[in-house]
């Protein structure tokens, strides 16, 4: 199966872990944890993110920590009751794996291990509960994976809040449903303005606003994998924060705009960096003058799962203008367990 082909089947997959997953099952108690923490790398460790805002949101405690960070930190010091979510697609990403390993078996630490593989046995020996989310085969980059690992985050969000998953899980439905008009229209003229600003460019962002962020992190990542091409990821607040001094005709801004709550400052920022001259491409707001990238129809407060769906399909022609296989590893595998 191509990197075009998982992309493709992404509604499918999508649809096939909701059939499969009526809701999550806790290794414990909600009420019998003092925190929580989430923990992955790439674009498991991103999709975290938006767990952390649900979860956050909520005023449970909870931390969002790359698993390398979380290695860095030695052993988690005993004396809170501390829910573990490590997530690995592949279920053997070298960090999350070793993490796990060195604190399987505490009393004070329950591990929920999040995967694609039902074969992970280091990594499921170590949990006292799982999620398989069920994707199917992906030998390139995240893309099935990442769009179930953002919807098994959905439900285990129910779970701790103690919710019924029924609403969540029809959403879910819906979102599969818009992906899939989305990648049966003509989706390459949706992306083509970014593909003629990125021609011309030679500094590239994918700027997010408010919970964007997450799509600009995971965005970049698979812009660099797929197509290997240099593109960074920062909130809007710290783009304005030093780098919109880079602003001129060489700059590339892709920004994922906030919402209504944040309208205007999403318009200044766009207009203020019209005036100095750079390329800017918007999903999510439209305005006069500035190519849009539209995304897929999704339900409210589902956005990050149809945000990303653009940026990977937009790394097709930006790897073969290159002459580049799309998704195509040259120095990496599939499997990152090297620490």
């Amino acid at each position: 199966m191509s990197y075009l082909d998982d992309i493709k089947e992404q509604p499918a997959a999508l649809r096939r872990f909701v059939q499969g997953t009526e809701r999550i099952a806790l290794p414990g108690a909600r009420a019998a944890y003092d925190r929580i923490i989430l923990t992955g790398m790439g674009g498991s460790h991103f999709a975290n993110y938006y767990l952390w805002r649900a979860l956050a949101s909520q005023g449970i405690d909870t931390q969002w920590v790359a698993s390398d960070e979380l290695l860095s930190w030695g052993d988690l010091p005993a004396g809170q009751q501390t829910l573990v979510i490590a997530v690995s697609q592949s279920g053997g990403s070298g960090e999350v794996v070793t993490w796990a390993k060195r604190h399987a078996g505490r009393s004070d630490i329950d591990i929920l291990a999040v995967t694609n593989n039902p074969e992970a046995r280091e990594l499921l020996g170590t949990a006292r509960a799982s999620v398989q989310i069920v994707a199917g085969p992906e030998e390139t980059v995240s893309t099935k994976t990442y769009l179930n690992t953002l919807a098994a985050g959905r439900l285990i969000a129910d779970a701790i809040a103690g919710q019924d998953p029924a609403s969540t899980r029809e959403e879910l439905v819906q979102v599969a449903d818009g992906i899939e008009a989305y990648l049966d229209g003509p989706w390459h003229a949706s992306i083509a303005p970014l593909i003629a600003a990125d021609g011309e460019a030679k500094s590239r962002i994918v700027v997010g606003r408010d919970a964007a962020i997450g799509t600009a992190l995971q965005g970049a990542l698979i812009i660099k994998e797929a197509a290997k091409v240099q593109y960074e990821a920062l909130s809007a607040g710290q783009f304005r924060h030093g780098p919109l001094d880079l602003a001129d005709p060489s700059l590339l801004i892709w920004l994922f705009t906030g919402g209504s709550a944040t309208a205007e400052q999403d318009e200044k920022m766009v207009r203020e960096l019209v005036g100095h001259g750079a390329r800017v491409v918007t999903s999510g707001s439209a305005y006069d003058g500035v190519p849009q990238i539209e995304l897929p129809a999704t339900p409210a407060g589902y956005e990050e799962f149809g945000a990303i769906v653009p940026i990977e399909l937009a790394t097709i022609p930006l790897a073969e203008i290159r002459g580049l296989v799309p998704g195509e590893f040259r120095h990496n595998q599939k499997v990152t367990t090297d620490l």
